[in-house]
């Protein structure tokens, strides 16, 4: 196992009760922005909520961020909002709300030229207004991790970033506030979450067996109840139990003391910001062609992933490379099972076929990805031509 820190402040208030501790966890913040997920607080009344609940705080509302949030989108608010001398931020949405809630935090704190030199150089975060959260999609984990991702449209770039100073003060987590999701958004959260798990788990082999299982709990739990879940969106049971295993996928418990990947995120990240493709198609496009390409340094942990998770024994009979192409195959077809397309001609015309290659290989500009840093510019384009020769 390897050394490594750990500490996770963000205070999660889970259930159908959970919204009234909202006044309390808000005590002592005056002037709040409210972000919004504009579709999801229409649905559950969420604004009108808040609002009752704190008359007496000043709040100023926006609701202008999309999917995979705009830098561009992110300075309007900053520039709107810098004399309202702001104290905290209320994100009310998924990942993209929590995202740019985080940026726009560091951006109105840390004393930066360029609000997107904060993506390129996190040691430029150097303070960050206070952030609380009201999940309405689980997905990216991003209520309870320092993570947050960024698109700048203007240079086709998307963006990871990191810094303890990005962790939510707290999370309120009312799955009920998910019953009103489509089923699609509700489908990609679960394939982000399961992939965010195996960027974590399909690594080099560490004596870190607690680590193993509860990667191995979460992605048994993710398909188990993903495909109940599209059958039966209104039970409460179900949407519960994915929103705390969303969390559980990318909130840094299950990624003490071992190696990480998250390769198929980062060439996922740059069909987003090349193409436009939704975040979870994307990891459903790469992620077979990547463990496929990768499966021999990956082998062992493949074959562990198989027994314990899909119930695959790789008996003296059997042949092990067969047995890790089984994985391969099973893994995707969970993808189409949660009805998530992992075939790229679906977003792109086929047209771009002959550049796209040559697009994405030019997004790392010579940096290698993977838990081994073996996958230079060659291996990624590799990578990306099986994509586009997949059945």
């Amino acid at each position: 196992m390897k050394d490594f820190n750990y500490c996770n402040p963000t205070k999660i208030v889970f259930g159908k009760e959970s919204l009234d501790e909202l006044p309390l966890l808000l005590e002592g913040y005056n002037n709040i922005l409210l972000v919004c997920d504009k579709g999801a607080c229409q649905a559950n009344d969420l604004v009108n909520k808040i609002e009752s609940l704190l008359p007496e705080k000043q709040l100023f509302i926006v609701d202008s961020i999309s999917p995979n949030p705009d830098v561009a989108d992110c300075e309007t608010i900053i520039e709107s909002v810098k004399s309202a001398e702001i104290d905290f931020i209320l994100a009310v949405g998924g990942g993209s709300i929590i995202d740019a809630s985080k940026f726009i935090g560091s951006a109105l704190s840390s004393p930066v030229e360029r609000y997107w030199d904060l993506m390129v150089d996190n040691s430029l975060i150097t303070s960050v207004l206070p952030i609380g959260v009201i999940c309405t999609l689980p997905a990216t984990g991003s209520e309870a991790n320092p993570n947050m991702v960024i698109t700048n449209n203007d240079i086709q770039s998307k963006v990871a970033a990191d810094s303890e100073l990005l962790f939510p003060r707290f999370a309120i987590m009312n799955p009920m506030y998910t019953l009103t999701l489509p089923q699609k958004q509700t489908a990609y959260g679960v394939v982000d979450a399961f992939v965010h798990v195996l960027e974590q788990y399909l690594t080099t082999v560490e004596y870190a067996p607690l680590q193993d299982r509860q990667s191995e709990a979460v992605m048994s739990t993710l398909l188990e109840c993903g495909p109940h879940l599209l059958n039966n969106p209104n039970d409460y049971e179900l949407r519960a139990t994915i929103m705390w295993a969303a969390q559980a996928a990318h909130n840094g418990l299950i990624a003490c003391g071992v190696a990480q990947d998250w390769a198929t995120h980062r060439i996922g990240h740059a069909l987003t910001a090349l193409y436009n493709i939704p975040h979870a198609p994307t990891l459903a496009i790469v992620l077979p062609e990547l463990l496929a390409y990768t499966k021999a340094d990956k082998h062992d942990k493949i074959l562990q992933l198989g027994e314990r998770v899909f119930q695959l024994r790789c008996g003296a009979q059997d042949d092990p490379n067969t047995v890790v192409n089984e994985v391969i195959r099973l893994i995707s077809g969970f993808f189409k099972e949660m009805g998530v397309n992992d075939n790229i001609f679906e977003f792109i015309d086929p047209n771009e076929s002959e550049t796209v290659v040559d697009c994405v290989v030019a997004q790392f500009n010579g940096q290698t990805l993977g838990e081994r840093k073996k996958l230079d510019q060659n291996c990624i384009k590799q990578i990306m031509a099986n994509v586009l020769i997949r059945d």
